[in-house]
């Protein structure tokens, strides 16, 4: 009766909280809605896991990762007590649920959750999708209806101590994904495969860590957008009012250029500076109509 109550009662309820707080940008509230959406599924067994199971589980460690500052609890000095009581009050909310609980919960099921994506390619897919719509606040668990973004295949990293680390890409190399693809996403696999083959290594885009717990782009954590973007006309007429809740990574910062990727969104971002160096000007030739015909005939 109290797993019933959980999910059907519990579950929904604070799945509404929490879409509730991410829609008037409360991120400190979100994470600890977030952490019982973990520990209201953290009893489940690994052979009973579901798509639900895993994407509350592993979303919700992407997302305290992201935006919540982990306390230590390492020292137990009057001091660091203090100015722990102090800082969560400052904060306005707490998890609720002590930070070491938290840790020991995704631990316990690190391993549980990288065999069940193994053995479940589609289900991979799903959820890993899942995972980056909630961690980058542009959906929740389920996707919207109607949505163009359809999900995308996702790998395990080839390598010495990649296990548990995904990327997307257009190819699975395991058979087992494979299986889920028609004739012409074969086709379109392989011709990826193949300038894969010629990339040079750590290519990848955006990264699911599941030993770690981290969501990366490009060996880069996660940072909301500048708000001068998010402000911009252009922005606003092509994604929206979305405030401070549009998570992304850097691609690359120059001097002239603000380049970052939009996780969630498929989107990237380039804000260039202008350029205020003067050209060199070679041609020292006073412009003379007469003696060059064809100059005059483009200019005039």
């Amino acid at each position: 009766e109290m797993r019933s109550a959980l999910d059907g009662q519990v579950f929904p309820m604070l799945e509404r909280w929490y879409q509730d707080r991410i829609a008037h940008d409360d991120i400190s509230m979100a994470c600890t809605l977030r952490a019982h959406l973990a520990l209201t599924v953290g009893s489940t067994p690994p052979d009973q896991y579901t798509e639900r199971e895993v994407v509350t589980l592993l979303a919700t460690q992407l997302f305290l990762t992201t935006n919540y500052r982990i306390y230590s609890t390492s020292t137990t000095s009057a001091d660091t007590s203090i100015q722990r009581t102090q800082s969560i009050q400052s904060e306005g909310h707490a998890l609720c649920i002590p930070d070491m609980e938290m840790f020991g919960l995704f631990q316990r099921h690190r391993a549980p959750m990288e065999k069940w994506m193994e053995a479940n390619p589609k289900g991979r897919r799903e959820v890993l999708e899942a995972c980056i719509r909630i961690v980058t606040m542009t959906g929740g668990r389920l996707p919207e209806p109607g949505s163009a973004l359809q999900p995308r295949l996702w790998e395990s990293l080839v390598g010495e101590n990649c296990g548990g680390r995904y990327t997307p890409s257009a190819l699975a190399t395991k058979p087992a994904d494979l299986k889920e693809l028609s004739a012409k996403d074969k086709y379109t696999a392989e011709r990826v495969a193949q300038a894969r083959a010629v990339a040079p290594a750590g290519m990848g885009d955006t990264e699911v860590n599941i030993q770690v717990g981290t969501l990366t782009l490009q060996n880069h954590k996660l940072e909301p957008l500048d708000e001068q973007v998010c402000g911009m006309v252009d922005f606003k007429e092509v994604l929206g009012d979305a405030g401070n809740r549009i998570a992304c990574a850097p691609v690359k910062i120059t001097k002239q250029r603000y380049w970052v990727r939009l996780i969630g969104l498929r989107h990237d971002v380039q804000l260039w500076k202008p350029d205020t160096r003067t050209p060199p000007l070679p041609y020292t030739d006073p412009y003379n109509p007469k003696k060059k015909g064809w100059v005059a005939e483009v200019l005039e």
